[in-house]
C-alpha cells in the first residue's frame, strides 16, 4: 500500500506482486472521507494477509488497517502509538540509513528473508530507450556531459521541508557556471510546483519541471552523468540509479537520508551545533538558515571536480 503520488517508483519492482494505491489527502488526515477509507478496508478484507508491516507510525492508519485480516502487524515501537501492533520493533532511527531502518522490520521478525542491501529503482528497456530518444530529440548525445539538477521539491502530501532547499540564487549561479563548460547540457527536474523557478534561458538548458511523468523523469535522470540537488525525492531516485551526485544537506541528517552509492559527495556543515534540526517531520524554528547558507557555489564546483566527471572552464 502506497500513496498515489509515489506509487510510480514501485512499478516493475520484481519484489512487489501488487501495488495498492491510496488517495494521499484522505490517508494523511484522519477525518477525511471516512466512507472511502472504510470502503477500501472492506475491499482489502477480501484477502487474508500473513503479515502487515507498518513503515508509517501513524496510529490512525494502524487503527484502520487493524480491521484487515492479518495475524501479524509489525511496526516500530513508539509508545502509545504502537497500540495496534502485535510485534513492536525497537530500533535507533537516528543512527541508520533510512532504507536499512525500514528493512530492519523484516530482519527483526525473522518471518521472511531480508535481501535488501541498497535502494533500487527498476526501469524497463522500453523506458530507457524512450529516455535515449527524448535526449536525442533535444540534440543531446553521448558527446555531451549531461547534468541533472533539482532546485525545488522537498515536499510531499504529508510534509513540507522548505528549510531543506538550497537558495535559488545559488542554483542559478551554479547553472550559469556549469553552462560555460564544453559540451555541457543542464536538465532541470521537478514537479508542477517547481515550474518556472529557474529564470535562465539558454540553448543548453532544458527545464522539465512539471512537464513529464515521474517514470520518464526517472529514466532521464538515469542517463545523466551527474546529478546535483538537496535532500529531495529526485536525490533518492538518482541514488537508486547509481548516478554520480553532489547532495547538499542542511537541517536533515546525511546519516539517515543521504545516498549510499560510493560515487556521491555529501556537502554538510556538520560542525554546526544546530544540525540536524529535523526530527521526523518537524523542523526547528530557524531564522538564519545558516546550515545551507554557508554552503557556497564554489563548494559544489569543487565537489564536482572531485568526482572527475566534468571539466569546468
Amino acid at each position: 500500500m502506497v500513496g498515489k503520488w509515489s506509487k510510480a517508483v514501485l512499478v516493475n519492482n520484481p519484489n512487489v506482486d501488487k501495488i495498492i494505491p491510496l488517495e494521499d489527502k484522505e490517508w494523511i488526515r484522519p477525518t477525511n472521507n471516512l466512507f472511502n477509507k472504510f470502503k477500501k478496508i472492506l475491499s482489502l478484507r477480501k484477502c487474508t494477509y500473513d503479515s502487515i508491516y507498518f513503515l508509517d507510525g501513524d496510529i490512525w492508519i494502524q487503527g484502520l488497517l487493524f480491521l484487515i485480516k492479518s495475524k501479524k502487524r509489525v511496526g516500530f515501537y513508539k509508545g502509545r502509538k504502537s497500540l495496534f501492533l502485535t510485534k513492536k520493533i525497537k530500533s535507533n532511527k537516528d543512527t541508520m540509513y533510512l532504507a536499512n531502518y525500514f528493512s530492519s522490520l523484516v530482519k527483526n521478525t525473522k518471518s521472511v528473508e531480508n535481501k535488501i542491501t541498497k535502494m533500487e529503482l527498476y526501469l524497463t528497456d522500453e523506458e530507457r530507450k524512450k529516455a535515449a530518444n527524448f535526449l536525442k530529440s533535444n540534440k543531446i548525445n553521448s558527446k555531451h556531459k549531461v547534468i541533472g539538477i533539482c532546485v525545488g521539491g522537498a515536499s510531499n502530501p504529508g510534509t513540507t521541508g522548505p528549510l531543506k532547499k538550497w537558495g535559488l540564487d545559488k542554483y542559478e549561479s551554479l547553472i550559469e557556471r556549469l553552462l560555460k563548460g564544453l559540451n555541457t547540457k543542464v536538465i532541470i527536474f521537478g514537479g508542477k510546483k517547481d515550474m518556472g523557478l529557474i529564470k535562465i534561458k539558454h540553448e543548453n538548458l532544458l527545464d522539465l519541471s512539471g512537464k513529464i511523468p515521474l517514470r520518464d523523469s526517472c529514466a532521464i535522470i538515469g542517463k545523466c552523468n551527474l546529478f546535483i540537488t538537496h535532500d529531495t525525492g529526485p536525490m533518492h531516485i538518482a541514488g537508486a540509479l547509481n548516478v554520480p551526485m553532489v547532495a547538499i544537506f542542511g537541517p536533515t541528517s546525511p546519516i539517515i537520508f543521504a545516498p549510499q552509492n560510493k560515487n556521491s559527495i555529501i556537502l554538510h556543515k556538520k560542525k554546526l551545533k544546530c544540525v540536524p534540526c529535523l526530527e521526523w517531520g518537524n523542523f526547528a524554528d530557524c531564522k538564519d538558515h545558516k546550515c545551507m547558507r554557508l554552503i557556497r557555489v564554489a563548494d559544489v564546483l569543487l565537489a564536482i571536480k572531485k568526482l572527475h566527471r566534468i571539466g569546468l572552464s
